[in-house]
Protein backbone atom coordinates (compact mmCIF):
# COMPACT_ATOMS: atom_id res chain seq x y z
CA UNK A 1 0.00 0.00 0.00
CA UNK A 2 2.82 2.43 0.85
CA UNK A 3 4.39 1.75 -2.54
CA UNK A 4 1.16 2.84 -4.24
CA UNK A 5 1.07 5.99 -2.12
CA UNK A 6 4.71 6.71 -3.04
CA UNK A 7 4.01 6.17 -6.75
CA UNK A 8 0.95 8.43 -6.53
CA UNK A 9 2.98 11.18 -4.88
CA UNK A 10 5.76 10.88 -7.46
CA UNK A 11 3.18 11.05 -10.27
CA UNK A 12 1.57 14.14 -8.69
CA UNK A 13 4.98 15.84 -8.37
CA UNK A 14 5.85 15.01 -11.98
CA UNK A 15 2.46 16.21 -13.28
CA UNK A 16 2.68 19.47 -11.29
CA UNK A 17 6.19 20.11 -12.57
CA UNK A 18 5.19 19.40 -16.18
CA UNK A 19 2.12 21.63 -16.07
CA UNK A 20 4.13 24.39 -14.40
CA UNK A 21 6.77 24.20 -17.12
CA UNK A 22 4.10 24.26 -19.85
CA UNK A 23 2.53 27.33 -18.25
CA UNK A 24 5.64 29.32 -19.20
CA UNK A 25 4.44 29.25 -22.82
CA UNK A 26 0.73 29.86 -22.15
CA UNK A 27 -0.92 32.91 -23.71
CA UNK A 28 -2.11 35.71 -21.50
CA UNK A 29 -5.17 37.87 -21.25
CA UNK A 30 -6.18 40.65 -18.93
CA UNK A 31 -8.33 39.84 -15.94
CA UNK A 32 -9.79 41.63 -12.95
CA UNK A 33 -9.52 40.64 -9.30
CA UNK A 34 -12.99 40.12 -7.81
CA UNK A 35 -12.14 38.83 -4.30
CA UNK A 36 -9.16 38.14 -2.04
CA UNK A 37 -8.73 36.71 1.40
CA UNK A 38 -7.18 33.99 3.55
CA UNK A 39 -8.85 30.68 4.36
CA UNK A 40 -7.73 28.75 7.42
CA UNK A 41 -7.99 24.98 7.71
CA UNK A 42 -7.37 23.26 11.04
CA UNK A 43 -6.68 19.54 11.27
CA UNK A 44 -6.16 17.25 14.23
CA UNK A 45 -3.59 14.44 14.33
CA UNK A 46 -4.21 11.03 15.87
CA UNK A 47 -2.42 12.19 19.03
CA UNK A 48 -4.78 15.15 19.37
CA UNK A 49 -2.36 17.88 18.31
CA UNK A 50 -3.87 20.49 16.03
CA UNK A 51 -2.28 22.36 13.15
CA UNK A 52 -3.59 25.20 11.05
CA UNK A 53 -2.76 25.80 7.41
CA UNK A 54 -3.60 29.10 5.75
CA UNK A 55 -4.42 29.44 2.08
CA UNK A 56 -4.37 32.74 0.22
CA UNK A 57 -7.50 32.97 -1.89
CA UNK A 58 -7.79 35.14 -4.99
CA UNK A 59 -10.68 35.11 -7.44
CA UNK A 60 -10.51 36.80 -10.82
CA UNK A 61 -12.57 37.13 -13.98
CA UNK A 62 -11.09 36.98 -17.46
CA UNK A 63 -12.14 36.41 -21.04
CA UNK A 64 -10.83 34.00 -23.70
CA UNK A 65 -12.28 33.85 -27.19
CA UNK A 66 -15.39 35.76 -26.14
CA UNK A 67 -16.06 33.39 -23.21
CA UNK A 68 -16.32 34.92 -19.74
CA UNK A 69 -14.37 32.80 -17.26
CA UNK A 70 -13.54 32.94 -13.57
CA UNK A 71 -10.42 31.58 -11.92
CA UNK A 72 -8.98 31.12 -8.45
CA UNK A 73 -5.54 29.60 -9.01
CA UNK A 74 -2.60 31.77 -8.13
CA UNK A 75 -0.10 29.30 -9.59
CA UNK A 76 0.14 25.68 -10.66
CA UNK A 77 -0.33 23.62 -7.51
CA UNK A 78 -1.41 24.76 -4.09
CA UNK A 79 -0.13 27.83 -2.29
CA UNK A 80 -0.28 27.51 1.48
CA UNK A 81 1.47 28.67 4.60
CA UNK A 82 1.54 27.66 8.23
CA UNK A 83 0.90 31.22 9.34
CA UNK A 84 -1.75 33.77 8.52
CA UNK A 85 0.54 36.76 7.88
CA UNK A 86 2.47 34.91 5.15
CA UNK A 87 -0.76 33.84 3.42
CA UNK A 88 -2.15 37.38 3.75
CA UNK A 89 1.03 38.78 2.20
CA UNK A 90 0.35 36.70 -0.93
CA UNK A 91 -3.37 37.53 -1.06
CA UNK A 92 -2.70 41.24 -0.52
CA UNK A 93 -0.64 41.41 -3.72
CA UNK A 94 -3.97 41.32 -5.54
CA UNK A 95 -6.30 44.23 -4.73
CA UNK A 96 -9.99 43.81 -5.54
CA UNK A 97 -10.76 45.69 -8.75
CA UNK A 98 -7.17 45.66 -10.01
CA UNK A 99 -6.24 44.39 -13.46
CA UNK A 100 -3.93 41.39 -13.68
CA UNK A 101 -2.28 39.24 -16.30
CA UNK A 102 -4.00 35.86 -16.48
CA UNK A 103 -2.13 32.98 -18.11
CA UNK A 104 -4.39 30.22 -19.41
CA UNK A 105 -3.94 26.74 -20.82
CA UNK A 106 -4.89 27.08 -24.51
CA UNK A 107 -6.21 23.51 -24.58
CA UNK A 108 -8.30 24.17 -21.43
CA UNK A 109 -8.89 27.95 -21.06
CA UNK A 110 -10.80 27.46 -17.80
CA UNK A 111 -7.46 26.40 -16.23
CA UNK A 112 -5.65 29.66 -15.57
CA UNK A 113 -3.02 31.05 -13.21
CA UNK A 114 -1.69 34.45 -12.20
CA UNK A 115 1.89 33.20 -11.76
CA UNK A 116 3.49 31.01 -14.41
CA UNK A 117 6.09 28.33 -13.78
CA UNK A 118 6.66 25.50 -11.37
CA UNK A 119 6.22 25.89 -7.64
CA UNK A 120 9.52 24.12 -6.87
CA UNK A 121 8.82 24.06 -3.12
CA UNK A 122 5.55 22.21 -3.71
CA UNK A 123 7.12 19.73 -6.15
CA UNK A 124 10.03 19.07 -3.77
CA UNK A 125 7.65 18.54 -0.83
CA UNK A 126 5.50 16.08 -2.78
CA UNK A 127 8.54 14.20 -4.10
CA UNK A 128 10.08 14.06 -0.60
CA UNK A 129 6.81 12.69 0.78
CA UNK A 130 6.88 10.04 -1.93
CA UNK A 131 10.46 9.15 -1.04
CA UNK A 132 9.56 8.82 2.64
CA UNK A 133 6.60 6.56 1.78
CA UNK A 134 8.85 4.44 -0.43
CA UNK A 135 11.49 4.08 2.31
CA UNK A 136 8.77 3.16 4.81
CA UNK A 137 7.46 0.52 2.39
CA UNK A 138 10.92 -1.01 1.95
CA UNK A 139 11.63 -1.01 5.70
CA UNK A 140 8.20 -2.48 6.49
CA UNK A 141 8.69 -5.18 3.88
CA UNK A 142 12.15 -5.98 5.27
CA UNK A 143 10.87 -6.17 8.87
CA UNK A 144 7.90 -8.37 7.95
CA UNK A 145 10.14 -10.86 6.10
CA UNK A 146 12.32 -11.46 9.17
Amino acid sequence: MLVLIALGLFAWAWFSHQRGQKSLAWPLTTGMITATGVRESTSEDSDGSRSTTCFPEVTYDYQVGGRNLSGSRIGVGSTSSTNQPAAALIANRYAVGSKVEVFYDPSEPAYAVLVRGTNSKLVATIAASGAIALVMAVVTNFVLRR
